[in-house]
């Protein structure tokens, strides 16, 4: 059962000396007719709520976050956070990419910017290890046209031998 997988891996953290935060899973992007996010994990989030208050573990509700993220986004804009991709967007790709469960970089990024949010606000100890970042909300999330990937720091301008 769910719920005593979860139960056995906070014991088994907090036996170690580690300090378990349960998360809900993300929610899906499926919308309905009326452009309302269908639910798509059944009892699974709400087991994980349960376990984290009857076991006293701190709770990044996530499935209450990301549908607010993308609810706020709509049905057309949220598309660019996910591998939402027309074919031959990319060489040797004949079909179109669809999917509304794996993100894309820069949903990737306001998912990791809900996490941060939540981390602060709970006042997790795992703030301490965080990036001061500006807060954010998933009632105002960024738009893909104000986003850029930053470029890495192990980027190098020459290039590697081979072809």
């Amino acid at each position: 059962m769910y719920t005593d997988l979860l139960r056995y891996y906070v014991s088994s953290a907090r036996a170690k000396g580690g300090i378990p935060i349960l998360i809900t899973p993300l929610q899906r992007r499926a919308f309905d007719q009326n452009n309302q996010l269908v639910h798509t994990h059944g009892a699974y989030p709400e087991a994980v709520r349960v376990v984290a208050d009857s076991l006293s573990v701190p709770l990044i509700d996530l499935t209450k976050i990301s549908t607010s993220l993308y609810e706020t986004w709509g049905v057309r804009e949220s598309k660019n956070a996910f591998v939402q991709y027309p074919k031959n967007s990319f060489p040797g790709q004949e079909n179109a990419l669809e999917d509304n469960t794996h993100f894309n970089d820069f949903g990737a990024h306001e998912i990791a910017l809900c996490v941060i949010q939540e981390i602060k606000k709970l006042e997790l100890d795992l703030k301490s290890h965080l990036k001061s970042l500006p807060p954010y909300s998933p009632n105002k999330p960024h738009h893909i046209a104000q986003w850029t990937l930053p470029m890495s720091p192990r980027f190098e301008a020459t290039k590697p031998d081979g072809n």
